[in-house]
Formats: C-alpha cells, structure tokens, sequence
C-alpha cells in the first residue's frame, strides 16, 4: 500500500494532524491532500435530531525513505531487545547460588 487516509471528526481532528505531523517530520509520508468539511451527524438520543461536526482526511504516501527508515528502526528495536535478554540473563546468573 502506498497510501493511506487519516481521518477525524470533532475533537480527534487534532490527533489527526498530529499524527500525520510526526510522519512528515520523521520523514517517513509525505503529505499529498489535507480536506475539511463538515460532516451531518444524527443525535444519540434522537435520530430526528442532526447536528454538524468538523471533519479532516489527509491523505499521506510513503516516503522514497519509508523501507530505509523502517529497516532502521527494525534493526535498533533487536538490538535494543538483545541487549536488554542478554542483561536478563546475567541478571540471573548473578542470583542463582554457587553450585558446590
């Protein structure tokens, strides 16, 4: 997949942004299309009853870094999960009484 769509309404519009942000940032998407509008929606209460919420989509396509920058984060995260086994190993041998 290429591209994906983000999208919130109301109160989740800023966590939309957000998000896509950080992406952008870590260079990892590029932003293609942001659009707002407003969306109709029915009461919980009453389905006779409609109201307006603001509405985001953004839509956000891989980086030519993505598979780089993923590979990388890959890497570090084994790295980091082999140095962190490898101390809870001698953690416990540290503990285990001597053997006579």
């Amino acid at each position: 997949m290429e591209t994906v769509e983000l999208s919130g309404l109301g109160q989740a519009i800023n966590i939309v942004v957000s998000c896509a942000e950080i992406l952008k940032n870590q260079q990892f998407v590029q932003i293609v299309n942001i659009e707002t509008s407003t969306a109709q929606l029915a009461s919980d209460d009453n389905e006779d009853v409609m109201f307006s919420k603001a509405k985001i989509q953004v839509t956000l396509k891989k980086s030519d870094k993505f598979d780089e920058l993923i590979a990388q984060e890959q890497k570090q995260l084994a790295e980091k999960r082999q140095a962190r086994e490898q101390q809870q190993q001698q953690q416990q041998q540290q503990q285990q009484p001597p053997q006579s």
